[in-house]
């Protein structure tokens, strides 16, 4: 994988009554992974050399075809060690409802 690449996945979420267990509603799911860059990263627990800052998005749609809420992820990630540095957030029709850094 190289700066840019992209890879992407689209799931298709049927939803059932409870009552009675017949279909009442679908909804899709598209993920998308996109490598940005190649970085040195600061956090309060040391300094991380050549990090792989990625950003990652769930998007859900409605069986209309709406988009409902979008969940961003963007992560720096150091070789061997796994996630160092993470941005979170969530967007319910266009706003930002919740953001999480650590």
């Amino acid at each position: 994988m190289k700066i840019g690449d992209v890879y992407a996945r689209e799931n298709v979420l049927k939803d059932f009554s409870s009552a009675d267990n017949t279909q009442v509603g679908e909804s899709k799911e598209v993920y998308t992974f996109r490598l940005l860059a190649v970085e040195d990263v600061q956090v309060p627990y040391g300094q991380f050399q050549d990090c792989l800052k990625t950003l990652a998005e769930w998007q859900t749609y409605d069986e209309n075809g709406k988009q409902y809420l979008n969940k961003v992820l963007l992560t720096w990630d150091a070789k061997g060690i796994g996630t160092v540095k993470g941005i979170s957030f969530i967007r319910v029709d266009g706003k930002i409802t919740d953001l999480i850094e650590g």
